[in-house]
């Protein structure tokens, strides 16, 4: 079996500018309930040192700003002070759009 060339797309990293389709409101809803748990565990982490926080909150954000366009705006409104943070959740909001599409 031969490995993927560096060229193909299955290995390419996606392009947070890409303008991403819309998900259908199912998904949507799940993601937006799935989001909210894990910003609401990483804000619990914030209080209690036992729970990590970093790692659920970039998650629960990526998940949110792919349920709602505001959400998405509010986050890149906030983040753009720090373009290399804000160039990984635009990376985990493409893979995570990527992976949750139904085509």
């Amino acid at each position: 079996m031969s490995e993927p060339q560096p060229g193909d797309p299955r290995r390419a990293p996606p392009d947070p500018d890409e303008i991403l389709e819309p998900l259908p409101p199912t998904t949507r809803i799940a993601i937006w309930i799935v989001g909210s748990v894990f910003l609401l565990i990483g804000l619990i982490g914030l209080a209690l040192p036992v729970i990590p926080q970093a790692v659920p909150l970039a998650l629960g954000a990526a998940l949110l700003s792919l349920a709602s366009e505001r959400f998405y705006t509010l986050l890149v409104k906030n983040v753009e002070r720090w373009p290399r943070l804000a160039h990984h959740l635009a990376r985990l909001r493409a893979r995570l759009h990527r992976w949750l599409s139904p085509s």
